[in-house]
């Protein structure tokens, strides 16, 4: 039963402890014991606890100086207080949603908008659910406004990050960041469709904070330590995938979205980059998929680099 807008699903081997009140996040993930997300501590909102993981909704990651068009119109927005003076990952991470559980295994959880903060009414929706070894999370918008607005989606979970944790997954190129401007796109890389760049490749190697795009939408992390492997598998909406893995810092984000960083002001985007523009009554839609398992050893030998 929910305690305080807090919520437990255990079936099938899975632990799921949601806290809805606080951005209708994941506090803590396991699967047989194996801890499928960095747990978050209780009573903290995700803007502090770097862990779990949350929706973004109504849009992901950063708008450049919290400001852009949509229709003729200049829109403005709250800054986030460490972005600044950026706006960050939309509004429902900071909102309370309202859960309701139809078994041990499903959870939905509710958040609406008036249009407070961004100026068009909207209900987002998520659904968690255990089905054997996967665990399904599905985040959704529809437009309840009587005008179009633009939208994106996406998940934000953090995962383990320990000696050893190997990350393989493909894509066709990356969004490359300035360094006084991190998470802002500044110019588009390809990535060598013949390199298999990420195969098997050391997390501990890696310093990232990009939006790869043209990602086959499957990725694997693997626990050589435990034996313990996820695969993740999104949705053809959340076609973009934010890698947040910084060397200074015990964190690995991967984070699948509808679009890219800052698209709201970047012109001529690839329709798969770009936010979608929902008519009144649409729904945008997109989910996740973890699967654990058994680790599979990595393929050895050297990967090439980049070509930027």
């Amino acid at each position: 039963m929910p305690t305080d807008g807090g919520f437990t699903l255990d079936a099938e081997d899975w632990q799921v402890k949601i806290d809805a009140a606080r951005g209708g996040q994941i506090l803590d993930c396991t699967w047989r014991g194996h801890e499928v997300l960095a747990t978050a501590q209780a009573g903290f909102w995700p803007a502090d606890s770097h862990a779990g993981c949350f929706p973004l909704v109504p849009y992901s990651n950063r708008i450049r100086d919290a400001a852009f068009s949509f229709s003729g119109r200049r829109i403005s927005l709250p800054a986030s207080g460490f972005a600044m003076p950026h706006a960050l990952h939309g509004l429902g991470w900071r909102q309370a949603w309202s859960g309701a559980q139809s078994g041990p295994g499903e959870i939905t959880l509710v958040h609406n908008h008036d249009g407070e903060g961004w100026p068009w009414p909207y209900r987002a929706r998520q659904q968690i659910s255990i089905r054997g070894n996967q665990l399904h999370l599905t985040c959704e918008i529809e437009n309840t406004g009587a005008g179009p607005m633009p939208a994106g989606i996406g998940l934000h979970p953090f995962f383990p990050r320990r000696p050893g944790t190997t990350l393989s997954l493909r894509a066709k190129g990356y969004w490359a960041t300035a360094p006084d401007a991190p998470g802002l796109p500044n110019g588009w890389c390809e990535l060598d469709p013949e390199a298999d760049e990420f195969a098997a490749k050391a997390v501990a190697s890696l310093d990232l904070d990009h939006c790869f795009t043209g990602w086959n939408r499957r990725a694997r992390i693997t626990y050589p330590d435990t034996g313990f492997s996820l695969s993740l598998a999104a949705s053809p909406a959340l076609s973009n995938l934010v890698i947040y893995c910084p060397q200074d810092r015990n964190i690995l984000c991967l984070e699948p979205v509808s679009h890219v960083n800052d698209a709201a002001n970047l012109a001529g985007l690839e329709p798969t980059q770009a936010m979608t523009c929902l008519e009144p009554g649409g729904l945008l839609s997109g989910s996740l998929v973890l699967e654990a398992g058994q680790a599979v050893p990595p393929p050895g030998g050297a990967r090439p680099g980049l070509k930027c």
